[in-house]
C-alpha cells in the first residue's frame, strides 16, 4: 500500500510533464508530508526528490532523501520571499495567506491533535484543521494553539524561553506578527471600527473591498474545550456570510492569555479576553 502511493504520484507527475507539446521542465513527485512519511525507503533510495506540498513555507518545499532521513533543499532567501503571497499596507508587508506549516523552522515536527480532550489540556504546541477536515485547510491553512506560536515544543521550553523554536519559516524572511504590529495595521486603516472593510475578502460582510488583497476570511476557531466554531467551508462569500477570522499575535498577555486579532463580517477588533492559549487560531506573518 505504501509503495502504491509513490507509484500513483509518479504517474500523475508523468502525466503533468508530458501533457504539453512544448515541455519546459519536469515536476518532482508532489505529496503531503503525511504521504511522504508513508513511503517505504531504504539506503538505496538515496537521492529521491519530492515536492512536499505542506512542508516549509506557504507553497511547500523541495525534499531529498539521503538514505536515512528527509532533508529540505534551501534556496536563496530572495527567491523564496518572492514566491510568498504578500500585500504592502502602509509600510508593512503582510502575507495574504494563513500559515500552513507542520514543522518549526528547524524541522522539528509540530503534532497534529484531533482529539478534543487532548487539545484542551495541552501546554505545548499543536495544530489542527478546522473540524479536523483537510478541506478547510485548503482554504484557510492550519489552526495553531498559542504554544505553537511561541515555539513551545516540550515542557522544558515551556519554562525556559531560550529553548523555544520559531514557527515562521526562517527562509521566507517573515516573522509572527506582534500585537503592536497588528495595531499599527488597524491604525493605518482608520482604527478597529473601520479596518475590516479593507481587510476582509471581497464581499465577506457589508462594505468589504479588500483593496490590498489581505483577504481575511471566516476560517473559525478551535475553542478551549477542543470543539470548533465560526468556520465556513467555502471560498465564496457574500454580505450575509457569518463566521469569524481570528489570528494569534506573538504577544503574551499573562500565563493563561495571549493577544489576538478577531474579525467578523461586521467588525475587526483587537482584544485580550477569551483568548486562552489553548484556543486554535490562524497565524499571519509580517516581513522582517
Amino acid at each position: 500500500m505504501k509503495k502504491n502511493i509513490l507509484t500513483t504520484v509518479l504517474m500523475i507527475t508523468l502525466a503533468i510533464t508530458t501533457s504539453s507539446k512544448a515541455q519546459i521542465g519536469s515536476f518532482p513527485p508532489r505529496m503531503t508530508e503525511a504521504q511522504r512519511d508513508l513511503l517505504v525507503l531504504t539506503s538505496a533510495s538515496a537521492g529521491l526528490t519530492i515536492w512536499c506540498t505542506d512542508c516549509g513555507g506557504y507553497i511547500g518545499e523541495l525534499n531529498v532523501y539521503d538514505g536515512f532521513n528527509w532533508g529540505k533543499v534551501a534556496f536563496a532567501t530572495s527567491l523564496s520571499a518572492d514566491t510568498t503571497p504578500r500585500a504592502k499596507i502602509g509600510t508593512q508587508v503582510w502575507t495574504t495567506q494563513n500559515l500552513n506549516v507542520s514543522r518549526y523552522s528547524d524541522g522539528t515536527s509540530i503534532p497534529q491533535v484531533t482529539n478534543s480532550a487532548t487539545w484542551s489540556s495541552l501546554t505545548t504546541g499543536a495544530w489542527c484543521y478546522y473540524n479536523n477536515d483537510p478541506a478547510y485547510g485548503v482554504i484557510y491553512g492550519k489552526l495553531y494553539n498559542w504554544y505553537a506560536v511561541a515555539g513551545i515544543y516540550d515542557q522544558s521550553s515551556l519554562s525556559t524561553p531560550s529553548l523555544r523554536k520559531k514557527l515562521a519559516p526562517s527562509i521566507e524572511g517573515y516573522h509572527i506578527s506582534s500585537d503592536i504590529e497588528w495595531t499599527k495595521l488597524t491604525d493605518y486603516l482608520g482604527g478597529t471600527s473601520l479596518a475590516g472593510k479593507d481587510l476582509r475578502a471581497n464581499n465577506w460582510g457589508s462594505n468589504a473591498f479588500n483593496p490590498y488583497g489581505f483577504s481575511a476570511a471566516p476560517g473559525g476557531i478551535r475553542t478551549p474545550d477542543g470543539t470548533f466554531n465560526g468556520g465556513v467551508n467555502s471560498s465564496s462569500y457574500s454580505s450575509s456570510t457569518t463566521g469569524t477570522a481570528t489570528w494569534w499575535t506573538s504577544t503574551e498577555y499573562d500565563a493563561i492569555y495571549a493577544w489576538d486579532l478577531t474579525m467578523s463580517n461586521l467588525y475587526v477588533t483587537s482584544r485580550n479576553y477569551s483568548n486562552i492559549k489553548t484556543i486554535g487560531m490562524y497565524v499571519r506573518c509580517l516581513k522582517d
